[in-house]
């Protein structure tokens, strides 16, 4: 059996650790699934084998003189970068044709880290155009599929991270979040996925990014594997791992959770809401003070000029050759100022803190709905797309205009038995609670580590 199929990334780890197996072993396990299983999934849309070889290598001949304690918890373990990130020696298209010929021979600083982490870069996992909407069927490349239901989407914007992850073709995966973008395919696909606090690790988006709406995370099957991720992303990265310790232990009791299960604009699932209560009776069952609130009102249209200036500053060589939807929002957001988006923002960044006032943690479905059919939206004019797809964020968006950590747990199954995420976020700052939390609800209500059969 595949030992990446089969084993948490920090299980991994250890085996390299114990020297069980080395990073190369690893790595061509992951380059053999990918052969196999990609073409059916297009998680991946460029691969650097030769070089992931050579780090690989690189490796296992560092592994002999150095300290155990000082090695990175995921130390040769393999994994891919986000295509909205350049990844030295590979090419970065950003999800669009507008981009199909550029080649980076540099890290951002995203990246940089990760391969400081030790871990080793397999290649780049998709994303739809720019990140712009959250599923990923970009003109570029065949729709990512959803491992769960090849007949399904994988989500986006991080939709090759969440495809790769689900299949087995990785342990843990890079990916980014501006409204959901992390949480979302990783509801859709049964993962684990963090999106940590504005400022708390390294921003490579930073011009494109004045709002604090994006940040980088991860992807994983396990709470334990995105803590050690999010911590080599981290800004004040160290060996010992604040989120995964803080994984590793448990959260304070007599938490405030508040619980929102209902949406003012569309029905959610029953599954979903369904796991969310669920939920929210196990952690009073753990000694938490829990509320079920009504949600907040805020619409679509009111959060819509933020995203669209942030996509209308992105520099592009050529307009012609984007998606509808993306010209759609960019011509759209041209019409808006950086000064009027910013007073929008913390206009609405506000009505959320006021209406969370009290809360430690925030309990939600991550998605009001399952994952769609692959080309669902095809046919749609590009702004009934746009508003079809944006459904799928309201449960997400609001802690990405308020800055906070945010996490989607495997917890829950639609009717027709797609999987279905439970949202936990917190306050700014609050990402080793989230992590804490996490954890225990993982060990008092496990979910399955195990692939969809066509997978295994």
């Amino acid at each position: 059996m595949s030992l990446v199929a089969s084993r948490s990334g920090l299980e991994l780890a250890a085996l390299i650790r114990r020297r069980e197996v080395s990073p190369l072993d690893l790595l061509e396990d992951v380059l053999d699934r990918i052969g196999r299983y990609d073409g059916r999934l297009s998680a991946f849309v460029d691969l650097c084998a030769r070089q992931a070889r050579f780090e690989a290598k690189s490796r296992a001949r560092a592994l002999a003189p150095m300290s155990l304690a000082a090695l990175p918890p995921l130390y040769g373990v393999p994994t891919g970068i986000k295509d909205l990130n350049p990844a030295r020696f590979t090419m970065t298209r950003f999800g669009s044709k507008a981009y199909r010929h550029v080649f980076t021979p540099f890290d951002d600083i995203s990246t940089h880290v990760v391969r400081k982490s030790g871990m080793v870069i397999v290649g780049k996992l998709a994303t739809s155009e720019f990140g712009a909407v959250p599923v990923t069927e970009p003109l570029i490349h065949p729709p990512t599929r959803n491992p769960a239901d090849l007949t399904r989407n994988a989500g986006g914007s991080s939709g090759g991270s969440a495809s790769a992850v689900a299949a087995g073709l990785l342990p843990v995966a890079h990916a980014s979040d501006g409204g959901g973008s992390i949480r979302i395919p990783a509801s859709f696909c049964g993962l684990f996925g963090f999106k940590p606090s504005s400022g708390a690790v390294v921003d490579p988006y930073k011009r494109a990014n004045k709002e604090e709406i994006s940040v980088v995370g991860a992807i994983s099957r396990t709470v334990s594997d995105s803590a050690a991720f999010v911590d080599a992303l981290a800004r004040d990265f160290s060996p010992e791992g604040r989120m995964l310790a803080a994984s590793r232990g448990a959260a304070p009791r007599g938490l405030r959770v508040k619980v929102v299960v209902d949406l003012p604009e569309t029905p959610v699932d029953a599954g979903a809401r369904d796991a969310t209560l669920r939920t929210a009776k196990l952690l009073e069952s753990m000694g938490h003070q829990v509320t079920v609130v009504p949600p907040i009102s805020i619409s679509i249209e009111e959060f819509l000029p933020i995203w669209e200036r942030q996509l209308a500053i992105l520099p592009t060589p050529g307009e012609s050759s984007l998606m509808p939807v993306t010209r759609w929002l960019r011509e759209r957001g041209r019409r808006h100022t950086d000064e009027d988006t910013h007073r929008l923002k913390i206009t609405l960044a506000n009505r959320v803190d006021a209406w969370l006032e009290g809360a430690d943690v925030i309990l939600s479905p991550t998605v009001p709905e399952p994952a769609p059919r692959v080309g669902a939206f095809i046919d749609l004019e590009p702004e009934a797309a746009f508003r079809a797809v944006a459904v799928f964020g309201l449960f997400t968006a609001i802690f990405n205009l308020t800055a906070r950590p945010a996490a989607t747990l495997p917890l829950g199954r639609s009717a027709d038995g797609l999987p279905m995420g439970v949202q936990i976020a917190g306050k700014r700052g609050s990402d080793a609670l989230i992590f804490a939390l996490a954890a225990e609800i993982e060990r008092a209500d496990p979910w399955s580590l195990a692939l969809p059969p066509e997978f295994s």
